[in-house]
């Protein structure tokens, strides 16, 4: 396991420095950079006073580096961008008053510690105090040893497969998740914060680790284009050829592949609310970028950058949507008309330039051309590249997506709208590498059935039946209840005016009940009878053949608190979710249905 780190994550390792910092001592971790290029970020950092940053050094301070800022002295460290993706082990060993510094076994340089800004207060991983550096990218084998260590044993350390807990003079020792070797007396709680979490890596480290790396927790953004737009990114993140380093590394900058985009109109790429909006530069390179600032959540801003002068036709405070005209791409400030989009933590209107920097905000449900257009591919969120070609998709089918995300790196293969020729050949591809399902959906198109499914990883039998009739389902139900089977997925759907089931069942021993084709009034007393019995919700599914919904219904035994509603209409059960959201409740099942 790793410490996987992004826009605002942290770790707070409950570590005061008042436990090793005064005497010989030594301390380690392994790292990933993400990014090259970028603004500071520390892995290792102070929260109270003093000064301890141990790091990643601002690009436009000196190129790439590791900077290492303790007490009254500093060091930088000169990398390069191989170090992008790849793993390092970085050591510093205090012994009097120097502190030497290691990279990969070897050391770096020295430097006195001095009597100024002794750190106080806490160690933190990935994030300190300041609210404009962040480490972005994986964190591992965090260690503090009451001893300075030789420079054989830093050289030992970096080369071992891991941190076993083993080591002598061990005061606090991380290994994110695997931590059973650590003994009790080095081992430390962990405190993580949105932005921060545990991602399992490979054993041992390889290069492989990076498909590990985090996206960032902003807002679903979109392009800020009209669907089947295409344009392609003159620049990307952390180019540094141009511009984009350093506090400005996260940016996208769009242009048309073939033709000019001066004056088209741009859209809302999130929604959010107006925060500022500046016109008073004319549509030329001389003089500052015109821009719109949105807020899209607190401390975090999109925005908008060289438009053309007096084109915008929103104002501070107006309420922004998912494509919402903005204004017209321009030359403002800039030498050739271009659309420069980034999502910053305090808006480009702030006076507080020394704090302001750009997050890495990954775009979704967006697709991308390596070949000029010639063949595309779709990505359901990430960050596209310098020269790709982009555009939001155009719907090709009549069918509609609802989906809900929660926070989490977990991988998942995904396929949308297709027949069951299609669906069944990926199920049978990806089965033996160890993917079931996870979620399933059907919606009949001019009575043909459509799939649309989700798997992630997971071990066990899986066993299905699709598109049945209540009869051949509630046979292969009854068939397979004795053996050790039971519900994991079920949808209805409506074919030639009858329900039609597709279910999945797994191997479980617990308890069901169920309900199939019921009422609103009959699944309402269902509900009530066994609600007192320790019985909730697990799967719901509705349809109306023509005669009123109807509702087919699982419960499992559990006493965990449960609210429900059936048959509301969006603006209530949107009210209701607004309400309850603020409660702490959160969506555990949800369905919709066509009202006859």
């Amino acid at each position: 396991m790793a410490l996987a780190l992004t826009w605002g994550g942290r770790a707070d390792v409950h570590v005061d420095f008042a436990e090793f910092f005064a005497g010989d001592h030594t301390v380690t971790a392994r790292f990933m950079l993400q990014f090259v290029h970028v603004y500071a970020g520390p892995i290792l950092a102070v929260h109270g006073g003093g000064r301890y940053f141990v790091g990643l050094g601002d690009f436009r301070s000196g190129g790439d580096h590791l900077l290492i800022q303790v007490a009254g002295g500093s060091l930088k460290v000169p990398i390069d961008a191989s170090f992008q993706g790849t793993w390092h082990h970085l050591a510093l060993v205090r012994s009097g008053g120097t502190i030497t510094v290691y990279l990969d076994g070897f050391a770096a340089g020295s430097f006195a510690v001095g009597a100024s800004d002794t750190p106080t207060g806490d160690l933190w991983l990935g994030r300190g105090d300041e609210v404009h550096q962040q480490f972005f990218g994986l964190v591992d084998d965090v260690a503090i040893f009451s001893a300075a260590k030789t420079a054989a044993a830093v050289q030992a350390l970096a080369a071992a497969d891991s941190l076993t807990g083993g080591e002598a003079d061990l005061l606090a020792g991380y290994t994110f998740g695997e931590g059973g070797a650590i003994p009790a007396a080095a081992r430390r709680d962990v405190d993580l914060v949105p932005g921060a979490h545990q991602v399992r890596i490979a054993t041992p480290r390889g290069p492989g680790d990076a498909d590990k790396l985090p996206l960032s927790l902003t807002s679903h953004m979109r392009l800020p284009l009209p669907e089947g737009k295409v344009a392609s990114l003159s620049q990307a993140f952390a180019d540094p050829t141009i511009s984009h380093t350093g506090y400005a590394a996260f940016c996208y900058d769009f242009v048309f592949p073939s033709t000019s985009c001066d004056g088209y109109v741009f859209r809302a790429a999130a929604p959010g609310e107006v925060a500022h909006v500046w016109e008073g530069g004319p549509n030329t390179s001389q003089g500052p970028s015109n821009f719109i600032s949105i807020e899209q959540a607190p401390g975090e801003f999109a925005d908008y950058l060289h438009l053309k002068q007096n084109s915008a036709p929103v104002a501070v405070g107006d309420a922004i949507g998912y494509g919402d005209e903005l204004g017209e791409i321009g030359r403002s400030g800039t030498g050739a008309p271009h659309l420069h989009l980034a999502v910053t933590n305090l808006g480009e209107h702030t006076t507080d330039r020394a704090h302001f920097v750009t997050i890495p905000a990954p775009l979704c449900n967006y697709e991308y051309s390596d070949d000029q257009g010639a063949s595309w591919h779709h990505v359901i969120r990430g960050y596209p590249r310098k020269g790709q070609w982009v555009r939001n998709p155009t719907p090709s089918s009549p069918i509609r997506y609802t989906a809900a995300w929660s926070p989490s790196q977990e991988a998942e293969v995904q396929i949308y709208d297709v027949s069951y020729k299609r669906y069944r050949a990926k199920y049978d591809a990806i089965w033996p590498k160890g993917w079931r399902l996870h979620a399933l959906s059907i919606v009949a198109v001019d009575g043909v059935p459509r799939y649309t499914a989700v798997w992630r990883r997971g071990k066990g039998g899986e066993l299905q039946i699709y598109d049945a009739t209540y009869a051949q389902y509630r046979a292969k139900y009854d068939e397979l209840w004795p053996k050790g089977w039971r519900l994991k997925l079920i949808d209805v759907g409506v074919r030639g005016g009858e329900p039609r089931y597709t279910a999945a069942f797994a191997p479980e021993t617990c308890g069901e009940f169920q309900i199939y084709g019921a009422t609103d009034a009959q699944f309402k007393r269902r509900y009530d009878e066994i609600w007192s019995k320790g019985w909730r919700l697990r799967h719901l599914a509705t349809y109306d053949a023509g005669a009123g919904p109807r509702i087919t219904a699982v419960w499992r035994h559990t006493n965990e608190p449960e609210l429900w509603v059936h048959g509301w209409e969006y603006a209530d059960l949107r009210a209701r979710y607004d309400v309850l959201w603020q409660q702490g409740w959160r969506l555990k099942v949800f369905d919709r249905y066509v009202a006859s």
